[in-house]
C-alpha cells in the first residue's frame, strides 16, 4: 500500500502532538465495569447537545453539529488515525499508481447498511459522485477528477488528472464536514442533490428520528460489523454499547449543566469554563478538557467596501489586540493559548514564524493611519453572529471595542444560527463574521475550501486571491513534505499580508459528564460508541 511521500517521513512528529487528544482531565476505568462483570450492554445514553442542526445532511453543509450527530450513523471509506492521517476504514486497503494519479481501492465486504442491503462498488460510487457535486471539499477535488469505475462489486478505481497530494486527507476530514461517506445508492438516487430526509448508514447507530429544535434519536445498529482496527476517534473498532443514543436540543448552558448535576444527562458539552474547579469538586460529575480543540477567526467579507481594500484589513489587524480578546471571550487562561500558526504546536505543518511579526501586534496609532489612508467614509461595519455560542456573542462585542477606538463604525447583529447561516450566504448586509476552525486540521489544503478566489463565504475576488489561488495549486500537486512545507510557510506570510481571515487565538474546551459514563474519549469531537454506562 502506498501513501505520500511526506506521511511516512513525519509520522513519529505527528503521533506526539495528537496524543494530546487523548489526554482528559479526569481518568476513567476503560476496561470493565466497576462490578467486573464485563457487562456493558444496554441503556439509554441521554446527551445535552448545545446547538440546533438545521438538517442531518452531511454532505450539504459545513455545520460542524450536523457531523458531529451523523458521524455515528454515516462512515467514510478512510478515516484518521491518531496522526491524523488517513487509514482505511469501509475500505479494506487500497493501492497508488506510479504516477500517483489513481487509487485502487479495495472495500470490506463484510459491511451492511442499517436497510440490511450490502455494501458494494455501485453504492460507493453513487455516493462518490454526489460528494463531488454537493460537498464543499469535493467541490475542490471535482476539477482533477477523471473517472471513478467498479471493478466487480467490491474494487472501485478513482483516475486523477495530475497527482493531488491531499486527496485521502479530504476523503477522512471531519473539518466542515467534507469527509466522503458511504449511502446506498437507493438514498442517493431517492434524493439527487437535495438535502436528505431520510438516513441509511453503515455506522454503529441508526437514525430513529429528528425533531427539529427538540431531539434527534438513534439505536444501537445490531449488525454492524465493526473494524478490527485500534480504535481513534472515527477509526477502528467502534462499538454501540448502549441502546438508545438521544441528543437533546439544549441551547441553555445553565440547563445543559443543570441537568447533569440532577442526572437528566449524561453528558454536556460548551461547559462553563469558570466553573470548572466546582465541577472537579463534584463527586458524581467528570470533567474533560479537550485540547487541541478550535481556532477562534474573524472571516472578512471582501465582496463589498469597506473591506475589499487591503488597507482597511490591516488597518483592523492592527486594531486588535488578542490576548485581550481571548480573556474577553475565553476568560480562564487554561482554555487558551496565543498561537499565530494555522496549526497547533507540535503539528506537522506547524509554522511558528509564518506571520512576519504581524500576529498579535495591536498598535492603534498605526491602525488610525491606515484607516486615514484606506479612505475608510464611516460606514457602519456589521459584526454578523450566532448569540447562541457565548464565544461568538461575547467575541462581536469586544471586537467591536477595539474597533472603534481606531475609528471604525461598528454595527453588532446577533441572530439564532440558521439566520446567521443563510445571512452570511449572501455577499451583502455583513462584513465581519467569528468563526471557528477544528484546530488539528489534517492537510493544509484543508483551508484551500475557504481560502482564494470565491472560496466560502469571504467573496474575495482581485489580483491577490487569485495569487492565494496559484499557491494552494503549487501545494495541491507537490508529494516532497519538505517541498510542501516551503510553501505552506509562503502561505502563511502571505496569509497575514493580505488578511482574508484574522487569527485571534487558539482554545481549548470543556466538557462534563456524570461518572457513569465509562470509556469516553476526549476527542476533538464527541463520540458515542465505546462507551458504556455504569448505573
Amino acid at each position: 500500500m502506498m501513501r505520500f511521500k511526506y506521511i511516512t517521513s513525519v509520522i513519529l512528529t505527528a503521533a506526539l502532538v495528537f496524543t494530546l487528544l487523548a489526554v482528559t482531565a479526569c481518568d476513567s476505568d476503560s476496561g470493565t465495569d466497576a462490578n467486573g462483570s464485563g457487562d456493558r450492554y444496554g441503556g439509554s445514553l441521554i446527551v445535552a447537545n448545545a446547538l440546533t442542526p438545521a438538517h442531518l445532511d452531511t454532505d450539504i453543509t459545513t455545520d460542524s453539529t450536523i457531523g458531529q450527530l451523523m458521524f455515528h450513523v454515516y462512515e467514510g471509506l478512510f478515516e484518521i488515525d491518531e496522526n491524523f492521517m488517513p487509514v482505511p476504514h469501509l475500505a479494506e486497503n487500497y493501492s497508488l499508481s506510479d504516477d500517483g494519479t489513481t487509487y485502487t481501492i479495495q472495500l470490506r465486504e463484510d459491511v451492511l447498511f442499517h436497510d440490511g442491503t450490502g455494501m458494494t462498488s455501485d453504492d460507493v460510487i453513487a455516493s462518490f459522485e454526489r460528494w463531488l457535486a454537493v460537498n464543499g471539499a469535493g467541490n475542490n477535488i471535482e476539477p482533477y477528477f477523471v473517472s471513478i469505475e467498479a471493478n466487480g462489486d467490491y474494487e472501485v478505481v478513482i483516475s486523477l488528472s495530475e497527482p493531488y497530494a491531499p486527496f485521502l486527507s479530504f476523503l477522512s476530514s471531519v473539518v466542515a464536514n467534507q469527509k466522503f461517506t458511504v449511502k446506498p445508492k437507493t438514498l442517493i438516487e431517492q434524493f439527487g442533490g437535495d438535502i436528505m430526509t431520510e438516513h441509511i448508514g453503515t455506522g454503529p447507530f441508526e437514525l430513529v428520528d429528528f425533531v427539529p429544535d427538540q431531539y434527534v434519536e438513534m439505536k444501537r445498529f445490531e449488525d454492524y460489523s465493526p473494524h478490527p482496527g485500534e480504535p481513534f476517534g472515527y477509526s477502528g473498532e467502534k462499538i454501540a454499547y448502549v441502546d438508545e443514543l438521544i441528543f437533546r436540543i439544549v441551547p441553555e448552558q445553565a440547563m445543559r449543566v443543570a441537568g447533569l448535576q440532577t442526572g437528566e444527562y449524561h453528558f454536556a458539552d460548551f461547559a462553563p469554563r469558570d466553573q470548572i474547579t466546582q465541577f472537579e469538586n463534584d463527586a458524581d460529575i467528570q470533567t474533560f478538557i479537550v485540547s487541541p480543540y478550535r481556532q477562534s477567526f474573524i472571516i472578512v467579507n471582501m465582496g463589498h467596501a469597506p473591506f475589499d481594500d487591503k488597507l482597511t484589513r490591516q488597518a483592523m489587524r492592527y486594531a486588535l489586540d488578542m490576548e485581550e480578546l481571548a480573556f474577553s471571550m475565553v476568560g480562564d487562561e487554561d482554555f487558551w493559548f496565543l498561537n499565530p500558526s494555522l496549526f497547533p504546536p507540535g503539528h506537522i505543518w506547524h509554522v511558528p514564524e509564518g506571520d512576519g511579526g504581524r500576529y498579535n501586534s495591536p498598535d492603534p496609532d498605526r491602525a488610525r493611519e491606515m484607516l486615514e489612508q484606506s479612505g475608510y467614509d464611516g460606514t457602519p461595519i456589521i459584526i454578523l453572529n450566532s448569540r447562541e455560542d457565548d464565544i461568538e456573542s461575547r467575541g462581536a462585542l469586544a471586537i467591536q471595542s477595539q474597533l472603534e477606538q481606531v475609528g471604525f463604525t461598528v454595527d453588532v447583529q446577533l441572530y439564532d444560527r440558521a439566520t446567521v447561516v443563510e445571512q452570511r450566504s449572501q455577499v451583502d448586509g455583513w462584513h465581519l463574521h467569528l468563526s471557528q476552525f477544528f484546530s488539528p486540521d489534517p492537510d493544509p489544503q484543508v483551508y484551500g475550501a475557504w481560502m482564494g478566489t470565491n472560496k466560502w463565504i469571504g467573496n474575495w475576488d482581485d489580483d491577490e486571491s487569485a495569487e492565494m489561488d496559484e499557491i494552494f495549486t503549487r501545494m495541491l500537486s507537490e508529494t516532497d513534505y519538505n517541498a510542501r512545507h516551503a510553501i505552506v510557510q509562503e502561505w502563511h506570510e502571505y496569509f497575514y499580508e493580505t488578511v482574508p481571515y484574522v487569527k485571534l487565538f487558539d482554545f481549548r474546551q470543556l466538557r462534563l459528564a456524570r461518572v457513569s459514563l465509562q470509556g469516553y474519549e476526549n476527542f476533538a469531537f464527541h463520540t458515542f460508541f465505546n462507551v458504556w454506562l455504569d448505573e
